[in-house]
């Protein structure tokens, strides 16, 4: 369940402004839940003195990233105004569209003080002359027939006082979210994703009959979006098989490591498919066995190729995987009880396994 946080923005201005305020904005979100042009809609609903613009100059700057992650889409918020330093915010809600609103809201009251909470508060006549609501608390309409306001300095004419700090309601997931801090922007562009998983594999193409075997990864993620890539680090021991012949048994023997990277992310945090590049070095044991002169050989095994990845996260931190890899062998040797060739390495061996796996940011 989303708690309700209150963060407090303190607003300080000397007047109102004489034209819109120029932003320059960096938004980042994967396309299946927002983009920068429905953003800008939404902050243009509460405020019409923000111009989002691409060329300088710029009175101020905003970056906003929406990581949709599980049930819950984190928002990371970063702006700064000329001469300020940089301002950040972080939090959860629990749909895009909200977390949409929540941003905006943030946005729009921290360039354009005076704009309304709630859109519907937008007149949609001219949004800046309603009286009592966007006129600046504490500004004298006329004066008091009474007498009765505080005297002034002498020569000084009524002035606008800074409007109070506002409330702003907005949905987060941990009570504990950062209060004002400066931020460094790059901090929203990228996210770090540390995953281990056990899996079971199997390879086809190095022994005479499929092999099975089981194993551990270790992966590491940067980035979000389609251009996250991914580097996976995985040992597999396949069980042991034995194949008979006329002239003995043979039994065969492997152990691998396999490295793969992924340099793009198709689909979306929850579920994706990565098309990656692959090396696999292993070592493969053959021994006779049942025949009159017993031995046993051990080579290296090296193969180049590729594989597709595909991921599911159920849950937050829980990852579900299968990958389908397809290589070339360096060197094909081949085996013999003399004088009979009985196997050789293929020259395609194709590999699939699925694991599952915990992930964490």
């Amino acid at each position: 369940m989303l708690a309700s946080a209150v963060l407090f923005t303190a607003l300080e201005t000397s007047g109102q402004p004489d034209g819109p305020t120029r932003v320059h904005l960096a938004f980042k979100a994967p396309g299946t839940c927002a983009n920068s042009s429905e953003f800008e809609r939404r902050v243009k609903q509460r405020s019409d003195r923000i111009a989002f613009v691409n060329q300088a100059p710029y009175a101020g700057s905003a970056k906003v990233a929406l990581e949709p992650s599980g049930d819950t889409v984190r928002v990371r918020l970063s702006w700064t105004r000329e001469g300020d330093s940089a301002t950040g915010r972080e939090f959860k809600a629990a749909s895009c569209s909200e977390a949409l609103d929540a941003a905006a809201l943030v946005i729009a009251i921290s360039f354009d003080p005076s704009a309304p909470e709630d859109p519907s508060e937008l007149s949609p006549g001219d949004p800046g002359d309603e009286p009592g609501e966007s006129a600046a608390p504490g500004v004298d309409e006329a004066p008091s027939p009474s007498g009765a306001s505080e005297p002034a300095a002498s020569g000084s004419t009524n002035t606008p006082a800074p409007p109070e700090s506002r409330p702003l309601a907005l949905p987060i997931a941990d009570a504990g979210a950062p209060e004002r801090r400066a931020v460094d922007p790059a901090d929203s562009e990228a996210s770090v994703v540390f995953g281990s998983s056990a899996l079971i594999q199997g390879i086809h193409g190095v022994a005479p009959v499929t092999m099975t075997g089981a194993g551990l990864s270790l992966e590491l993620a940067i980035g979000a979006g389609w251009l996250a890539p991914r580097v996976r680090l995985e040992g597999v021991h396949y069980f042991g098989v034995t194949y008979a012949t006329y002239d003995g048994d043979a039994r065969f023997e492997l152990d691998s490591l396999e490295l793969t990277a992924c340099p793009f992310r198709l689909g979306s945090e929850r579920v994706w498919l990565r098309p990656c590049a692959a090396l696999t070095g292993g070592r493969l044991v053959a021994s006779g066995r049942e025949t009159l002169s017993p031995s046993s050989h051990t080579r290296a095994l090296w193969i180049v190729g590729g594989a597709f990845a595909l991921g599911f996260r159920p849950a937050s931190r829980l990852l579900v995987s299968a990958d389908l890899g397809v290589g070339a062998p360096v060197t094909r040797d081949s085996f013999q009880f003399a004088p009979d060739e009985f196997h050789r390495v293929s020259s395609v061996v194709v590999s699939g396994s699925l694991g599952i796996g915990v992930e964490f940011r």
